[in-house]
């Protein structure tokens, strides 16, 4: 069995439009909603840039549909590649944060709730309709 203590987490909530104040270093980043709820853990070899990255023009679709409810974050500084590789898999599965939806083994994800991520509710039901009319219409 492999024991892993954890990367010191920095201790005090910063607002998501003070980004500016994660280093720019590489480590992992906590994401957090407005009742102080853990809602996503990510990693980065730049934590600044990440964090700005998500709440961007610039971020994924994936992104864009579940940032509304990140309000502040947390990160931790860890240098090694592998490391933060590590440590992201071990802390999604310890802290179970509901926006993740990689590296997901020991919980259920909210990420596909409705309340949490209302855009992909709506484009999975325009899909369903678009597959029962083709079935609607096929015949042999």
């Amino acid at each position: 069995m492999i024991e892993l203590q954890e990367p010191n987490i920095s201790k005090e909530y910063i607002s998501i439009q003070e980004y500016f104040q994660a280093p720019k270093q590489g480590g992992l980043y906590f994401f957090y909603d407005s009742n102080y709820e853990l809602m996503y853990i990510g990693k980065s070899k730049d934590l600044q840039y990440r964090i700005k990255s998500h709440m961007g023009n610039g971020a994924t679709i994936a992104s864009k549909d579940i940032r509304h409810n990140f309000t502040y974050f947390k990160f931790s500084v860890i240098d090694c590649v592998v490391d933060r590789e590590i440590y992201e898999t071990y802390l999604i599965n310890k802290f179970k944060p509901k926006l993740n939806r990689d590296k997901v083994f020991l919980y259920k994800t909210s990420f596909y709730e409705e309340q949490y991520n209302p855009k992909y509710i709506i484009e999975q039901n325009v899909i369903w309709n678009q597959h029962d009319k083709a079935m609607d219409d096929f015949s042999l």
